[in-house]
């Protein structure tokens, strides 16, 4: 594990300290938590931000980040779309994306990416997503123009999906 991350859980804890109420010590731990694959300490560390800010749209994206990764889909599609509701960004978009292309809802999982992309047409994330969504759905000419694009931005995108367990 990256000793970034050591130390940066490290620097948030010590803010902790000595501002017990710090959200954006809580938020950039649960960043960091969530970098480390450390999903419960990440999920505490939301809730208490929400808890000091129950309106802080990037928390409840954090946390809806924390439980894709975690696997535990309902409580992340409530968290993204809570998040949404507050302040729409492409971040949450993406996450259900993700969960929705996982499940293998594609129309679903496109409709999300396509909300993302609206936001941030260059969102590699997405791009990538939606084309594999619509590979799946036999669409090869929009997936496989979709996949270009989002390495173009972002050469090793198709890792990242790998490792989420998407092929």
């Amino acid at each position: 594990m990256d000793k970034s991350y050591n130390v940066a859980v490290a620097d948030c804890s010590k803010a902790l300290e000595l501002e017990p109420t710090n959200i954006g010590a809580f938020a950039a731990r649960c960043v960091t938590l969530i970098g480390k694959m450390d999903y419960d300490g990440a999920i505490a560390d939301c809730d208490k931000a929400i808890e000091l800010n129950p309106k802080d749209a990037w928390s409840y994206s954090n946390r809806c980040w924390a439980y894709t990764r975690k696997g535990d889909y309902n409580r992340a599609i409530a968290d993204c779309n809570k998040g949404i509701d507050l302040k729409p960004m492409a971040e949450p978009y993406d996450s259900l994306g993700l969960i929705h292309l996982k499940l293998g809802d594609y129309d679903e999982a496109i409709a999300n990416y396509d909300a993302a992309l609206k936001i941030d047409p260059n969102y590699a994330s997405a791009l990538y997503g939606r084309g594999t969504a619509k590979l799946k759905k036999g669409d090869n000419s929009g997936g496989n123009s979709d996949i270009a694009s989002a390495k173009a931005i972002q050469s090793h995108i198709a890792d990242r999906f790998v490792a989420f367990g998407v092929k």
